[in-house]
């Protein structure tokens, strides 16, 4: 245990909004928190057009593979952020929710995503300045 906030980032595949939010956290506030991404239903693999927007801004997610996330860390994350709607996640006592509704990336070229990860960086920097 690192003594620091833990922020859980929640997506249907864990394969591109919450990779990218989770790779921005630890990327700019990794120090001061702690990150995990997960999904309900992972995928098999990381968005390629997201790992290239992160590359792209020198954060490296290729190497993350995409993973269920368990009750445990929805039990001990100071705070879980769904970045969808439809998911309905356990509540525990002590964990802030909070929801972004995102559209999914799956189907985007390099391009289309790049506002998407904007988008997301804006919320993951708001959101450091709360945990």
């Amino acid at each position: 245990m690192s003594g620091r906030p833990e922020v859980l980032f929640v997506c249907r595949h864990n394969s591109g909004r919450s990779q990218i939010a989770a790779g921005l956290m630890r990327a700019r506030f990794g120090d001061v928190v702690t990150v995990l991404s997960g999904g309900i239903e992972p995928a098999d693999a990381v968005n390629p057009h997201g790992a290239a927007a992160l590359l792209a801004r020198g954060i490296d997610i290729r190497h993350q593979l995409p993973r269920r996330v368990t009750d445990d860390e929805l039990r001990t994350a100071a705070v879980v952020v769904t970045l969808v709607d439809g998911i309905e996640l356990p509540r525990h006592d002590g964990v802030r929710h909070e929801r972004w509704i995102l559209p999914d990336p799956a189907q985007w070229s390099a391009v289309e995503i790049l506002p998407l990860v904007d988008d997301i960086e804006h919320r993951v920097s708001d959101l450091a300045t709360r945990v």
